[in-house]
């Protein structure tokens, strides 16, 4: 599984106002925006070790909706968090490959 967060918002802000936010699978429609939450979440690290499209294309900073347009083609679920109807966090869970 992989968890994504927006950064911004500190957890005890999260916490505080965890009855008002909406767990729900991810429509196609949400791409964009897990994109951006995904992108966001990553853009300190990347920012903070030099990482880019270039000599490190895999890492979620360059999270971009092709990304996962190609994720859920090959049956990765998003679930999304959403706040006031804004997306604020995801979850991945990929396929069981044996």
């Amino acid at each position: 599984m992989r968890f994504y967060f927006r950064k911004g918002a500190q957890v005890k802000q999260y916490e505080r106002y965890v009855s008002e936010m909406k767990i729900r699978p991810a429509e196609s429609s949400d791409r964009l925006r897990i994109a951006d939450v995904i992108t966001k979440s990553y853009a300190t690290v990347a920012r903070r070790y030099g990482l880019t499209g270039k000599n490190c294309p895999k890492h979620p900073s360059n999270c971009s909706v092709e990304w996962i347009e190609r994720d859920m083609e090959r049956g990765v679920h998003y679930t999304v968090i959403e706040s006031d109807e804004e997306i604020v966090g995801c979850m991945a869970l990929e396929p069981w490959v044996c």
